[in-house]
Order: C-alpha cells, then sequence, then structure tokens
C-alpha cells in the first residue's frame, strides 16, 4: 500500500481550507501505512521517532517508540482467549447441602481454574506482569 500523498496547502490562495480538509481525511479517514522492518535490531533510533509505530516482520509484533525506547504493544490474539464456560450447578439440587458441595467441589474449583488459565494467558501475552 502506497503512503498517502499529502496535499501542500498554499497561503493567500482561496481555498486553502479544502487542502487542510484533504489532508486531515489522509491521516484520519484513510488506512495509513506503518514502517515496516525485519527485525527489532533493524529499527531505527527510538530518541528520532518519539511517538511514532513500526512492525517488525520477523515477531509479528508491533511497537511504538517513548523517545527513549520502542516498546511492544500488547498482543490480542484470538488464541489467548480463555474458554471461560463453567458447568452450572444442578437446576434441582436436593437441598442446600447438596448445592453447596456442588459449587464447592465443581463451580468454585473450575472458576478458580479459568481465572489461573486467564492471569497464565495475560502473563505470556505480557499484557500484565508476572
Amino acid at each position: 500500500m502506497a503512503r498517502p500523498a499529502h496535499v501542500d496547502v498554499v497561503s493567500a490562495v482561496q481555498n486553502w481550507d479544502g487542502q487542510v480538509r484533504d489532508n486531515f481525511d489522509l491521516v484520519f479517514e484513510t488506512p495509513y501505512p506503518i514502517p515496516v522492518y525485519d527485525d527489532f535490531a533493524s529499527l531505527p533510533t527510538a530518541g528520532e521517532y518519539e511517538n511514532c509505530l513500526a512492525a517488525i516482520v520477523d515477531e509479528d509484533r508491533m511497537v511504538y517508540s517513548n523517545g527513549t525506547a520502542w516498546v511492544y504493544l500488547p498482543l490480542r490474539r484470538a488464541d489467548a482467549v480463555a474458554d471461560l464456560s463453567i458447568t452450572m450447578p444442578s437446576d434441582s439440587p436436593a437441598d442446600a447441602d447438596a448445592l453447596r458441595d456442588d459449587l464447592v467441589s465443581n463451580a468454585l474449583a473450575e472458576i478458580e481454574t479459568k481465572i489461573n488459565d486467564l492471569l497464565a494467558e495475560l502473563r505470556e501475552a505480557e499484557i500484565i506482569d508476572t
């Protein structure tokens, strides 16, 4: 995809506001290409590109410059989303004790496992710290 062409604004010319609008349309209403680099080592100096994005091919990741370093953007992958469905307790437990036993032995343990699985996925994707 080619980078959108910037429209030079000529001052003191009628309809200059249309040229400014066209430039804003390029930035805010069309896809904007992001520079692609083969690997992290190929990135330019982060200090020269503060608040800029770049893509890294060999890691299939995006980074942005905070002005001093390139920082990885958090991943959001479909395969990182944990299955959060749980087995529901019986619709008609014999009594309160049976319901409690069903909750303690099944549902609560399953919820704990699902939460731990989700936390592990978030840590692996570097969205939260270990």
